[in-house]
C-alpha cells in the first residue's frame, strides 16, 4: 500500500469517523504499518469495520490487520458461538453446550493475560477452555444429527393412530405389540376393530 493510498483511505475514513484528524504524521505512521498490505484488502477490512464497529473512533491500523485476518479465515460455527459467550447463546443446543462447559461462572473465572503474573500460563488456560467448549458443542451437534427428533407422548399416540387407521401393521415396522405406558417408550396400539360384511366386528 502506497503512502498516497493510505492518505486516501484516511480521508475517506474521516467521513465515517468524524473524530479522525488526518495529518502528515498520521499518514506516515499508518503507512509504516500498512505498507506491506494490499490496498484492496485494507479497504475491504476498513469497510467491514465501518459496518460492524460501534463508536465514533476510527479503528487503528492493528484493528484493520486483525479484520483482514478474520475475513481471510472466517470463524467456524462453533468458534462464532464461543466468540459470543454464554450470554450470546441463541439456540437450545448452544445453551446446553455452555451449561456443560461451565457457563458464565467459568467464563468469568478465566484469567486475563494483561493482568496476571504469568501471561503465558493464562494464554494456555484460555486456549484449553476454548478448545474444550468447541469439542463440547461439536459433539452435541453430532448427536443431534445422528438421533431423530424426539416426539412427545401425545404426538406419538397421534402418529400411531394415523398409521393404524391406514391399515399399517405396526409390528412389521419394528414396533412391539405391548400396550404403551403414559410417557413411556413407543408401543403399538391394539388393533382397530374391522367391520365385517354382516355389520359385526372382528
Amino acid at each position: 500500500m502506497t503512502e498516497q493510498e493510505v492518505e486516501q483511505l484516511l480521508r475517506l475514513s474521516s467521513n465515517v469517523w468524524p473524530t479522525l484528524r488526518v495529518t502528515d504524521d498520521l499518514v506516515s505512521a499508518w503507512h509504516f504499518v500498512l505498507a506491506d498490505e494490499p490496498a484492496t484488502d485494507v479497504l475491504t477490512a476498513t469497510r467491514y469495520l465501518a459496518k460492524t464497529r460501534k463508536g465514533d473512533f476510527c479503528p487503528k491500523p492493528q484493528d484493520i490487520i486483525a479484520a483482514m485476518r478474520e475475513l481471510r479465515n472466517p470463524l467456524t460455527l462453533a468458534e462464532e458461538v464461543y466468540s459470543r459467550g454464554p450470554k450470546g447463546a441463541k439456540t437450545e443446543l448452544e445453551r446446553e453446550a455452555w451449561k456443560r462447559w461451565g457457563g458464565q461462572r467459568r467464563m468469568g473465572s478465566l484469567p486475563d493475560p494483561l493482568y496476571c503474573d504469568d501471561p503465558i500460563a493464562a494464554e494456555r488456560t484460555l486456549a484449553f477452555a476454548r478448545k474444550e467448549f468447541l469439542e463440547t458443542l461439536n459433539s452435541l451437534q453430532e448427536v443431534q444429527v445422528k438421533q431423530p427428533e424426539h416426539l412427545t407422548h401425545s404426538d406419538s399416540v397421534k402418529a400411531l393412530d394415523m398409521l393404524q387407521a391406514r391399515g399399517v401393521d405396526l409390528t412389521s415396522i419394528g414396533i412391539g405389540d405391548a400396550p404403551r405406558r403414559p410417557g413411556g417408550p413407543l408401543r403399538a396400539l391394539p388393533p382397530l376393530p374391522v367391520k365385517t360384511k354382516s355389520g359385526g366386528k372382528e
